[in-house]
């Protein structure tokens, strides 16, 4: 029988915790310390696939390198899942897993999924 909730001390933010590896939000049954479990609150349904396509990606695939489309200059997709500047042009990029692909910080378009990305 699995155990409900977890024991975490570090913050609940990453795949140690049992509750955010199954997807889950931490509740009462928990015994965690300085809980940052991101499920606890309400996420959009495109920030749930985010966090699927992310949890699914396997640990090489973020380390392979990724050219910007500025061409200026090529960095590892781990560097990508938060907003980062490129050292030469200063135009911020991110990756996007509803896309593929890297875009400029302030694109925006139609997301499939929430109908409503930038």
């Amino acid at each position: 029988m699995e155990a409900k909730g977890c024991q975490c001390v570090t913050g609940c933010d990453s795949l140690h915790c049992q509750c955010f590896k199954r997807g889950q939000p931490c509740d009462q049954s928990c015994g965690c310390h300085n809980c940052a479990n991101p499920l606890n609150q309400q996420l959009s349904p495109c920030a749930v696939y985010q966090l699927e396509e992310y949890r699914q990606l396997p640990k090489e695939k973020l380390f392979e390198s990724i050219e910007l489309p500025c061409g200026c200059e090529t960095v590892e997709l781990i560097q990508l899942l938060n907003s980062y500047q490129c050292n030469r042009c200063n135009q911020n990029y991110w990756y996007s897993f509803c896309y593929e692909t890297v875009v400029p910080e302030g694109s925006t378009w139609e997301c499939e999924i929430c109908g409503n990305c930038n």
